[in-house]
C-alpha cells in the first residue's frame, strides 16, 4: 500500500477548518481523501467511541482532551495518526488540527518520513477574533461537562497562537503555506484544496 500524500489544516477555533475538510472529501471523486480531525479522534478513542490499540493509555487524558490541553504522552498523537494512516489506503488524508505543538514537530516530520508519505502543503483557516466569539454562541455545546463559553473560547484562541500557530509558521519554512479565509463560502476554499492538490500531488501528475 503507497502512503497517501498529506494536507495540514490548521486555523483559530470555529474558522470552519473542518467543514472546509469534510466538505473536500465528499465532493472529490477522482481521489480518494480521508479526513483526521485529530482532537475529534483522540477524545473518541478515549472515550470508548473509536477502537484504537492505543485507547487504554488515552483513557486517563479523557478530561484534558475535553478541554483540549495535551496528552499525558507527547508521542501518543502521531502513533494514533500512523494508526490512522495504515488502517485504510488513500491518496490524501487532511490533518485537521495537527500537529498542534511545536515540541513535537521532529516527531512528525520523522513520523512522515518513516511512512513515505509527502506533505502537499499547509492550509491556515482564518477568521477576526469577533466572527469567532459569534459562531461559537451560535453552536451548541459539544461536551456536556465543559461550558463553552466566551472565556473558554478566549483561552482557547491564545493556545492556538501559542501552539497550532507557531507550528504552520515552522511548516511554512519548508512546506506550500496557503491561507484561507474562513468568511468566504465554504466551496470557495474547497476548490482551493483541489487547486492545491492538483499543484502539488505527484499522483495529479499521473497519466
Amino acid at each position: 500500500m503507497s502512503a497517501p500524500e498529506l494536507i495540514v489544516m490548521n486555523g483559530v477555533p470555529c474558522a470552519g477548518k473542518s467543514t472546509i475538510s469534510r466538505t473536500y472529501k465528499a465532493a472529490e471523486t477522482e481521489i480518494k481523501v480521508r479526513h483526521l480531525p485529530m482532537g475529534e479522534r483522540l477524545r473518541g478513542i478515549a472515550s470508548g467511541q473509536i477502537a484504537s490499540r492505543y485507547a487504554t493509555e488515552l483513557v486517563d487524558d479523557n478530561t484534558n482532551l475535553k478541554n483540549h490541553t495535551q496528552v499525558h504522552n507527547p508521542n501518543l498523537p502521531i502513533y494514533v495518526f500512523e494508526e490512522f494512516i495504515n488502517q485504510e489506503p488513500a491518496d490524501v488524508v487532511i490533518l485537521d488540527g495537527f500537529p498542534r505543538y511545536p515540541d513535537r514537530l521532529d516527531g512528525f516530520k520523522q513520523s512522515i518520513k518513516d511512512i513515505g508519505s509527502n506533505l502537499l502543503a499547509i492550509c491556515e483557516v482564518s477568521i477576526p477574533e469577533a466572527a469567532v466569539l459569534i459562531r461559537n454562541g451560535t453552536r451548541e455545546d459539544r461536551y456536556k461537562d465543559v461550558e463553552e463559553n466566551e472565556a473558554f473560547i478566549q483561552k482557547r484562541l491564545a493556545e492556538y497562537k501559542a501552539g497550532p500557530a507557531v507550528v504552520m509558521e515552522a511548516l511554512a519554512l519548508d512546506y506550500p503555506y496557503y491561507h484561507m479565509d474562513g468568511m468566504q463560502p465554504i466551496e470557495t476554499n474547497v476548490e482551493s484544496l483541489k487547486e492545491i492538490f492538483l499543484a502539488h500531488s505527484d499522483r495529479a501528475q499521473m497519466p
